[in-house]
């Protein structure tokens, strides 16, 4: 492919040679043979400088980014094949030349949406690649904001020796990259403390439910549920009461319907940290967890070992989420079983989401709101906000750049009466 300066160069050497036509001066022959010269092996040595080229790129990653003062999130760390928003990520470029002749004056780039958006075009310049060799050409970048990514193929140009001529090729295909949201360490939960330490001390029962205490028998009560121990200490018949296990899930709400905000500063990203930071310490304190939005909502995660089978899933799944999928907060709240103890994040700008949550108390147990606010929605929803902190309801504000201070608020929430027990 011909070059502006090809172009120039070309249209001079034509210039030149109707010149010697015309005036038969024997130097300007001479002149125009040498750029006809110049033209004819500029187009044929770019055509050598590329044959033969591969590039392998290979990513690697180290631990979790930290912001100042804040720790990597435990346990988090080789769970998942991607990096998390906010790691270094090293770009591993390989170039090798497979021919038996050197290369000169390379130009290579890529592009990377892995990067911010004003460094996610790489260029180097090869000056020389002896023959039967290989060159690395790192790059360090920090993943700029979760979901799935594209380094684009890796583009080789020749143009030596005078640019007249340019021949490009491509020397790989484009690869996808998925980032998973950045999760923040926290230091206690008072949701998730309170839901543990009741898990531990329940017994299970033969029907997989766990033991609440007993009362006296009633007619109709199955025989085989009578409590014959305390029955004996009394004198007078107990039966045995059960507490479902679900009543011992964390249930972690977020609306992706709509999103404010723009980039990685947008009400749905805060959101997903949120979420993953929240069920990342439920996991490592063998708390179940369900999140509901987005595509999310059917499965549970997290409970048992701290590598649980359903915790990589989870994340890559709020790793996916896009503006505009799945059911609304209002929705997802009304799916919750009775007495469920949640934590729901949603926009000030969302008046139905706050109303709902606002009579959220008639039918869970514990419910702690944090409030998007800032992020260009419309018009805010305080009033419902201070109606549902009148119902029992925790109520923590969040803006733009304000994260880690919100997580600092969570962890100093103390446990209130249950809100079933206010609304009674």
């Amino acid at each position: 492919m011909i070059t502006a300066k090809g172009v120039g160069f070309l249209i001079a050497a034509i210039l030149v040679f109707f010149l010697a036509r015309l005036t038969q001066v024997g130097w300007l022959y001479l002149v125009d043979a040498l750029l006809w010269g110049i033209i004819l092996l500029s187009a044929f040595l770019p055509w050598l400088g590329v044959p033969f080229l591969e590039a392998r790129r290979k990513l690697s990653w180290e631990g979790p980014g930290e912001a100042p003062g804040e720790g990597p999130a435990e346990g988090f760390h080789g769970l998942t094949d991607g990096p998390a928003e906010g790691e270094t990520v090293q770009i591993n470029l390989s170039l090798r030349n497979r021919g038996f002749w050197p290369k000169f004056f390379l130009s290579l780039s890529y592009g990377c949406t892995l990067a911010a958006p004003e460094d996610r075009q790489f260029r180097f310049f090869v000056s020389k690649l002896a023959a039967s060799s290989e060159l690395a050409l790192p790059v360090t970048v920090a993943a700029y904001q979760r979901g799935t990514h594209s380094l684009e193929p890796v583009v080789a140009d020749a143009s030596a020796p005078f640019g007249l001529f340019r021949r490009r090729v491509r020397l790989d295909q484009a690869q996808q990259v998925l980032v998973y949201p950045r999760i923040y360490p926290l230091n206690r939960l008072y949701l998730v403390d309170g839901l543990a330490g009741e898990s531990v001390q329940a017994q299970k029962s033969r029907l997989g439910l766990e033991t609440a205490g007993s009362r006296p028998y009633i007619p109709g009560d199955p025989r085989r549920h009578i409590h014959w121990r305390n029955t004996a200490r009394t004198g007078r018949l107990m039966v045995r009461e059960f507490e479902d296990p679900q009543d011992h899930t964390l249930h972690l709400l977020f609306d992706a319907t709509q999103s404010w905000g723009e980039g990685r500063e947008s009400s749905l990203e805060y959101s997903i940290k949120l979420v993953a930071s929240v069920a990342n310490y439920a996991r490592l304190h063998r708390v179940p967890v369900q999140v509901w939005g987005g595509t999310l909502g059917a499965g549970l995660a997290g409970a048992g070992p701290p590598v649980g089978d359903n915790w990589q899933p989870l994340l890559r799944s709020l790793a996916l989420v896009e503006p505009g999928q799945g059911p609304n907060l209002p929705q997802s709240l009304g799916r919750l079983p009775a007495g469920s103890s949640a934590l729901a994040v949603f926009s000030t700008g969302e008046r139905q989401s706050a109303r709902a949550m606002s009579l959220a108390g008639l039918n869970l147990n514990r419910l702690v709101v944090v409030a998007l606010e800032g992020f260009g929605e419309p018009d805010s929803s305080d009033d419902l906000l201070d109606e549902l902190a009148c119902a029992g309801g925790q109520v923590i504000r969040v803006r733009p750049g304000q994260l880690p201070q919100t997580l600092k608020q969570l962890e100093g929430l103390e446990a209130p009466a249950p809100l079933r027990q206010r609304v009674a």
